[in-house]
């Protein structure tokens, strides 16, 4: 099982706390993310748009990839509509993981 825990920073250098636990919606999509992914910046920034991932001046690729919750306490949508409303994006640098077949 590919899940992994999202722990969440308040603010800089804050402990982080317990977001949820996701996995994958589709058994095809292939994102590795690490077990534990802590997201411990905000930005409006335009890089952080998903409708700003195309260009073609930027060396780094984004790929998009849908989770779902499994661990039951419906933590996200609250998540979710509070960066909507400030118009933020949570962010965090992880290096993706390799699979156990390797």
């Amino acid at each position: 099982m590919n899940e992994t825990t999202i722990m969440l920073c308040s603010a800089p250098n804050a402990k982080p706390d317990f977001l949820a636990t996701v996995e994958p919606s589709s058994s095809t999509d292939d994102c590795l993310l690490p077990f534990e992914l802590i997201l411990n910046n905000y930005t409006r920034d335009s890089w952080s748009s998903l409708n700003n991932n195309n260009d073609s001046s930027s060396p780094d690729k984004w790929k998009s990839s849908w989770f779902k919750s499994v661990d039951g306490k419906n933590r996200l949508p609250g998540f979710l509509k509070y960066l909507k409303e400030r118009k933020k994006a949570a962010f965090g640098k992880f290096d993706p993981t390799a699979t156990d077949d390797d």
